[in-house]
């Protein structure tokens, strides 16, 4: 039986702080970049030895991506390739690192009927499984841009005739339970939220029922009844008014659950948030780190 563990995280920018201390400026002089002792990354593999490393909002061009090394491990990048704002160093883009043990027999960063050139997409193939590491197109910004990517991954999660890790930020919540608001039942939150909620819109939400109706299953509900409401939450918005060094929506457990795995022909042994990676210089919650948290799930292939 294969077993194996994977780390999603939308680290909203990969040289900031999450390697080390130093500032994005400090790492552009630098070849090469390893986990600092202490740093969130150091203690993720410290702590939770992945086979999979899954990053999101790398904001990291393929070139500057090789100075990253983990020891023990290969990494794939991709890249936005638009200019300007969204250029590669400033926004989207995914890496996956894996541990040297695994030799993936394909990588893919499109997918079928869908052109992406924001660096959303990495899906490495193996002889009996695969696992897709996506940034999901927010739909405040390109309505019809995340439904044509929503039909394209349907299809092409149906296609994939093996053992699927489908993970990343999806930018959802899908249930009612993945939100703060409804969790609370708070006036003052409900007042505040319309129809028209980004992340929590019905075409967005009746998305997720139609992967799980394909085989998948969503791996943090198999296990959810062992933690509280606010558990499962993924991200927070770092916006918000710091409370006791902390993003006040983090503090106050305002959060949201918009980061999954899905997987199929798989068994989920265990999958949690993670929120704090044992650094004594940051928290996960705090602004210089990022708004999301790592989700880690353990799985076995029979």
């Amino acid at each position: 039986m294969l077993t194996m563990k994977v780390i999603t995280w939308n680290v909203n920018g990969i040289r900031s702080r999450i390697f080390n201390r130093k500032t994005s400026a400090q790492i552009a002089k630098q070849d090469q970049i390893l986990p600092e002792e202490g740093s969130p990354m150091y203690n993720i593999i410290k702590n939770y030895d992945p086979d999979f490393i899954c990053l999101q909002e790398t904001r990291c061009s393929v070139s500057n991506g090789q100075k990253f090394k983990i020891q023990g491990y290969n990494s794939v990048f991709n890249q936005s390739d638009n200019v300007g704002a969204r250029e590669a160093n400033r926004y989207s883009g995914t890496c996956i690192f894996y541990k040297d043990t695994y030799s993936p027999i394909n990588v893919e960063y499109q997918f079928p009927g869908y052109t992406d050139n924001e660096g959303r997409i990495i899906s490495l193939h193996f002889s009996n499984f695969t696992i897709i590491n996506v940034y999901t197109p927010n739909s405040g910004t390109n309505f019809d841009n995340r439904l044509e990517w929503q039909d394209a991954v349907l299809l092409y999660l149906q296609s994939i005739p093996h053992s699927v890790i489908y993970t990343g930020d999806m930018n959802v919540a899908w249930r009612d339970a993945d939100v703060h608001f409804r969790v609370t039942d708070s006036p003052t939150y409900r007042s505040k939220v319309e129809e028209n909620l980004v992340g929590f819109l019905p075409e967005e939400r009746n998305f997720v029922p139609d992967i799980l109706n394909i085989g998948y299953t969503d791996a943090y509900t198999i296990q959810e009844s062992n933690y509280s409401p606010f558990d499962g939450f993924t991200y927070w918005d770092a916006r918000s008014k710091k409370i006791e060094g902390l993003p006040g929506a983090r503090f106050n457990k305002h959060g949201w659950r918009i980061d999954y795995h899905f997987v199929k022909g798989m068994q989920t042994l265990e999958c949690f948030a993670i929120y704090s990676a044992g650094t004594e210089y940051i928290t996960l919650g705090d602004s210089q780190c990022s708004d999301h948290c790592p989700v880690y799930g353990h799985f076995s292939i029979n």
